[in-house]
């Protein structure tokens, strides 16, 4: 399974940017960090004289500066890591399945995460959403495994799971609260209240534990508290702004103007922790200038974070095969008019059982990224974590259907 997600994750890769491509938009940022990671020994930004940075979370530019001791600063080696990183997903989804159905679920659904057009997409690319795709599929197969069996151990390994995936992209920096909340639901019949509160603590103190470290760099190399990372008001100020909202083409997802006058002039000479507050004080600004529309943002956010169709956009050199390909067949629009609503039914059968308060945590992670996606901005990028649970949930639709009709002949 491994190598056949490999294999493709590659060769879409390959097809898509080449063996000589270089890095542009945000995987210029990573590319930087990742080089002068495994060169200088510094987390910073920057070719020539460089600079301390807390933009980017550390986890993905870690690993592939261990890339780039072996193989020198190359780009296409940085994003063969991402198509290995890739093609682990679908064997922790077949685990995951394994867990809270049977392994016939699961095996089915990791082949079917081989084979995902947005998982194959995004792994040719040097961005976080191939290593957040994993890091957050084991930290729910581990949160799953100890709503089970909770035992201590087990605590700690869900509490470890959520400390990496939030050191891979920090937006779920605030779910070991959730799966707290989530086990408690799931347990208050099973074990005593003390006894989950300690398991609770190991739970929340295990993720803070992994992150303190990076938090205290921040504290030391940024001089202030930064808990993750410093790009929580860019990503807020792109997803709120009047350039999109006033274009209809852009509405929902997200636009970059922090480099156009007269924003780029309100930012000159600001250090990146104080314009990380500027453009968060922006967004807030934009916001509540338009209280009356936030529904129909959000509606807007959602839609695009859920559109069926790739709209036949593609990140790829000119003069790639897969350009054409895209455009004439929509990969994604395939995939969806068959996944989701089989994913749906399986989402209606999976709540019953007695396994159905376990499994939960599918839809309410779902939901949590589909809110995210309503604060910020909708697109494929922050939906592509998820997918590996869409295609489980459509998995066990899949089987629950051909079980009802095997019954029924």
């Amino acid at each position: 399974m491994f190598a056949v997600a490999f294999a493709v994750r590659g060769a879409y890769a390959y097809l898509a940017v080449g063996r000589n491509a270089r890095p542009f938009s945000d995987a210029i940022t990573y590319h930087e960090v990742a080089r002068n990671l495994a060169t200088l020994g510094r987390f910073a930004v920057g070719d020539g004289p460089v600079r301390p940075t807390a933009f980017i979370p550390p986890v993905m530019p870690f690993l592939t500066s261990l890339v780039y001791r072996v193989t020198g600063p190359s780009y296409f080696a940085g994003i063969l890591l991402q198509c290995a990183l890739g093609a682990l997903v679908p064997l922790a989804v077949v685990r995951l399945g394994a867990a809270l159905y049977d392994s016939r679920v699961g095996r089915a659904a990791g082949w079917l995460s081989v084979f995902h057009p947005i998982l194959i997409s995004f792994s040719g690319y040097m961005l976080t959403e191939a290593s957040f795709t994993l890091t957050l599929t084991i930290a729910v197969l581990a949160s799953v495994e100890w709503a089970i069996r909770p035992t201590g151990k087990r605590a700690l390994a869900a509490g470890a799971g959520w400390g990496l995936a939030t050191l891979t992209r920090p937006t779920v920096l605030i779910y070991p609260a959730i799966i707290i909340l989530w086990g408690w639901a799931c347990l208050h019949d099973r074990i005593p209240l003390r006894a989950y509160a300690r398991q609770a603590i190991l739970i929340g103190g295990c993720a803070a534990v992994l992150i303190a470290p990076w938090t205290l760099r921040n504290a030391v190399v940024m001089d202030a508290f930064i808990p993750v990372t410093t790009g929580a008001g860019n990503a807020l100020f792109d997803s709120n702004n009047p350039a999109k909202w006033n274009d209809s083409v852009r509405t929902g997802g997200a636009c970059q103007i922090t480099g156009l006058d007269p924003y780029a002039s309100k930012a000159r000479g600001l250090s990146e922790v104080a314009t990380d507050k500027l453009w968060r004080a922006e967004a807030v600004a934009f916001l509540r200038a338009h209280i009356r529309e936030w529904p129909e943002m959000a509606v807007a956010k959602v839609a695009r974070f859920w559109r069926l169709s790739n709209e036949g956009q593609i990140w790829a050199e000119r003069g790639s095969p897969l350009i054409r390909f895209v455009r004439s067949v929509d990969p994604l629009l395939c995939w969806s008019i068959i996944v989701l609503p089989l994913a749906v039914w399986g989402l209606i059968r999976s709540l019953r059982g007695p396994l159905g308060r376990i499994r939960w945590l599918l839809p309410i992670t779902i939901l949590f990224f589909t809110a995210l996606a309503a604060v910020f901005w909708g697109g494929l990028r922050p939906r592509v974590p998820i997918e590996p649970l869409v295609a489980l949930l459509a998995t066990a639709g899949f089987f629950d259907i051909a079980m009802r009709v095997r019954r029924r002949a």
